[in-house]
């Protein structure tokens, strides 16, 4: 197997080998576990959409995708999210968090988990 190294964002090594199977979810350009806002409104979403357990997004947000507001796909889908993000972790050294809110706006981001203990946005 071969395997590539880089850093993330914060310079953290990375190792890339086999893939991860996505499952479903390799359809999500974004999903969230507790709410979805867009700000400033009107942004574009290119891709599916979901939450779980959260219910709706913001009703200005355009999706060239599906939405599934917690029904049964956006459940399987987070339930294989969170089994992806278990494998990454165990993975590599690829988990960047944040304790507070975190700003990515014009960023390019590199392979990894990005989470924050409040809000991630991007302007």
């Amino acid at each position: 197997m071969t395997h590539a190294t880089g850093n993330n964002f914060c310079g953290q090594r990375c190792i890339v080998g086999q893939a991860i199977d996505l499952g479903i979810a390799w359809r999500y350009a974004i999903f969230a576990s507790t709410a979805m806002t867009d700000t400033p409104v009107g942004s574009s979403i290119t891709g599916y959409a979901g939450t779980a357990p959260a219910v709706t997004i913001p009703a200005a947000t355009r999706v060239t995708g599906e939405i599934h507001l917690f029904d049964e796909t956006a459940k399987a889908v987070k339930a294989k999210m969170l089994v992806v993000a278990s494998e990454i972790r165990a993975r590599s050294e690829c988990v960047t968090t944040y304790a507070a809110a975190v700003e990515f706006g014009g960023q390019t981001l590199k392979q990894g988990i990005y989470e924050s203990t409040t809000t991630i946005t991007s302007k």
